[in-house]
């Protein structure tokens, strides 16, 4: 009998550890979710060198709007970390100083959508650049909700890339500039300051936009002089201004899926638009936006979030499985531009393939 009881005794103690070890296995689990910005993604291969894919791959008479490119969305983002602060004028309704504090390694993971900088990723074939400013603490940033590093780091690796490699073309796109109590004028004056070996980014605009429509801008025209930038900005064009002006020059549809299978249902939708509408939009870049949206707007949604990680975790996967669908090449024709998140992914081979995909539509062009 006395036996008895103490092996009850002991089965109910051993139960109490087991589950007493479980609460600190969450609690430990949960605090690391909440503060650690590891994203557990691999580096990006180094040894790629994709410096030539405009200029051996794309004839001098094609058009700028119709060259296949692959797109880095939110581009400069990879200095963004638990240690970032909120950029000024925040409209993200989940990002708050409270929810900052408390859990800054989920909120870098979900802002983080690049792991390399801008040369890294134009050395991997990237293109069109999807950028993000705001005036801080005096000066010129890029960020994602986040702050992640000055402007200059940027313009002087790009300014570094196009002197090196006469003949490229990147588009730069300022999708959105929070100017705070500045200009444009003032960010103008400010990359106009940037140089290297004596060249700014307007130094590589090689014609005049407020003469020249974007739609009949063609590659040997934007590189006449070596390398070539296409600069979009939300502001009307002046006559002796360096850019084009984004509302008249771009259709990008922004799908906001999380799931792989409803974005793709998304990018199916835009391109049969656009190839019912052949003619509506043929002088504008055509981008297909295909990046998944992390969010909270539901529970399915938010569990789905969480386990995915972080953008770079979910999208290396997602990627992959974009570039392998079989309407890729289709896509291309209405929406040369294809643009996510983890751009320079060494998931899969990801880089290599689809660049080589890119390459393979413009050499057919």
């Amino acid at each position: 009998m006395k036996l008895h009881q103490r092996e009850k005794r002991y089965m109910k103690h051993r139960k109490t550890i087991v589950i007493g070890f479980a609460v600190l296995v969450f609690v430990i689990a949960f605090i690391f979710t909440l503060l650690s910005g590891a994203t557990f993604t691999a580096q990006p291969d180094d040894t790629i060198d994709f410096s030539r894919v405009i200029r051996d791959n794309v004839s001098p008479d094609v058009r700028v709007v119709d060259i296949a490119m692959l797109g880095a969305h939110n581009a400069f983002t990879d200095r963004i970390s638990p240690g970032s602060a909120i950029a000024p004028y925040n409209t993200n309704a989940f990002v708050s100083p409270v929810v900052n504090t408390i859990a800054p390694g989920l909120v870098s993971r979900l802002m983080v959508c690049q792991k390399s900088d801008a040369y890294g990723l134009l050395m991997r074939g990237v293109r069109y650049f999807d950028v993000r400013l705001v005036y801080y603490n005096g000066s010129w940033y890029t960020h994602h909700t986040l702050i992640s590093a000055p402007l200059q780091v940027y313009l002087t690796q790009i300014i570094y890339f196009l002197n090196k490699n006469p003949g490229e073309l990147i588009v730069f796109d300022i999708q959105h500039a929070r100017l705070g109590d500045r200009s444009f004028e003032d960010l103008w004056r400010y990359i106009a300051s940037i140089t290297v070996g004596g060249c700014s980014l307007f130094d590589f605009v090689n014609y005049a936009p407020y003469n020249t429509p974007l739609g009949e801008l063609t590659l040997g025209h934007a590189t006449q002089y070596g390398a070539g930038v296409v600069i979009l900005a939300r502001t009307p064009v002046a006559e002796d201004g360096f850019h084009y002006e984004y509302n008249t020059s771009i259709r990008s549809m922004w799908h906001n899926e999380i799931r792989t299978h409803e974005l793709i249902e998304g990018i199916q939708k835009e391109y049969q638009f656009l190839t019912q509408n052949p003619l509506r939009y043929r002088n504008l870049f055509r981008v297909n936006q295909a990046q998944t949206t992390p969010n909270f707007d539901s529970f399915g949604n938010a569990v789905y979030t969480l386990f995915s990680w972080s953008v770079l975790s979910h999208n290396a996967r997602h990627n992959v499985w974009l570039i392998e669908h079989e309407n890729f090449t289709h896509w291309l024709t209405a929406m040369p531009i294809f643009m996510v998140d983890f751009s320079d992914s060494a998931r899969g081979n990801f880089n290599v393939e689809v660049i080589e995909k890119i390459n393979g539509f413009n050499r057919n062009m």
